[in-house]
C-alpha cells in the first residue's frame, strides 16, 4: 500500500513516535548557529537492542528535544544549524539531526539522520517511491531510494511490521531570527520476509 500525507501526520503505525515529523519547529535564537555540532552516531558505536538510552547520553550529552517519556517509544533528539556553513541548497541555512529511539526498558530500538550539509547530505527524491512495488526486496528500495538515514529494526510490536527504513531531509531556513525546520519523509516498512508491505511519504506543506 502506497500512502501519501501532508503536513504533520505523524507514521504512528510504523514506528509509534517519530520526532520532528514534518511540522515546522523554530527556535527564537539570533545567532549565526543553534545547537551543538556532533559527530553521527552508527553501528557499530551502538548497537540495537544493546544499548540504552543513558550510554547515548553519555556520548552526546544533553538532547534538544525528548519525546515520549510516558510512552512505550521515547526518543531523544539531537541538532545542529550553522548559517555560516554552506547548504546543499544555497537558500537553506544547513542542518544536522540525529534521533534515536527507545523500547520501554530504554533499549535502542532505532535511529534516524538527517543533513543538508553537503559533505553528508540525506537527500533523496520523494518521487522515487512511487516505484516502490508491495513485496520488493530492501535490496530493491536501495537501488531506487539509495541508502536510507534511518532505520528501525524494532518497530512498535503493535505495528505489525518487522523492520522500517527511513529517508529524511530537512529544510530549515533563517526568518526572524528563528530556524523554522520542516522534513521531507518517506517511511518504508517490511513485513516478516523482508518484503515491502507498505510505503508511506510525508511531506511538509507550502514552505
Amino acid at each position: 500500500m502506497f500512502i501519501k500525507k501532508r503536513v504533520c501526520q505523524l507514521t504512528l503505525l510504523l514506528i509509534a513516535a517519530i520526532a520532528l515529523v514534518s511540522c515546522a519547529v523554530s527556535f527564537p535564537v539570533p545567532t549565526l548557529s543553534h545547537g551543538r555540532d556532533f559527530n553521527r552516531l552508527t553501528e557499530p558505536q551502538v548497537q540495537y537492542g544493546v544499548t540504552t538510552k543513558q550510554e547515548i547520553l553519555e556520548l552526546m550529552g544533553k538532547p534538544n528535544i525528548t519525546t515520549g517519556e510516558s510512552t512505550s517509544r521515547p526518543s531523544i533528539t539531537y541538532m545542529f544549524y550553522d548559517r555560516k556553513a554552506k547548504a546543499l541548497s544555497p537558500d537553506h541555512v544547513a542542518s544536522r539531526l540525529q534521533s534515536f529511539y527507545f523500547d520501554e526498558n530504554g533499549k535502542l530500538t532505532g535511529m534516524e539522520y538527517l543533513s543538508s550539509f553537503p559533505n553528508d547530505s540525506t537527500y533523496f527524491i520523494v518521487g522515487d517511491a512511487q516505484k516502490i512495488k508491495l513485496g520488493d526486496t530492501q535490496s530493491r528500495v536501495i537501488e531506487i531510494m539509495g541508502q536510507p538515514s534511518g532505520e528501525h529494526p524494532s518497530p512498535a510490536p503493535q505495528s505489525g511490521y518487522s523492520y522500517v527504513m527511513a529517508y529524511r531531509y530537512p529544510v530549515t531556513r533563517y526568518v526572524d531570527m528563528t530556524y523554522p525546520n520542516v522534513t521531507y519523509n518517506v517511511f518504508v516498512a517490511f513485513d516478516k520476509h523482508s518484503r515491502v508491505a507498505k510505503v508511506e511519504v510525508i511531506e511538509p506543506g507550502d514552505y
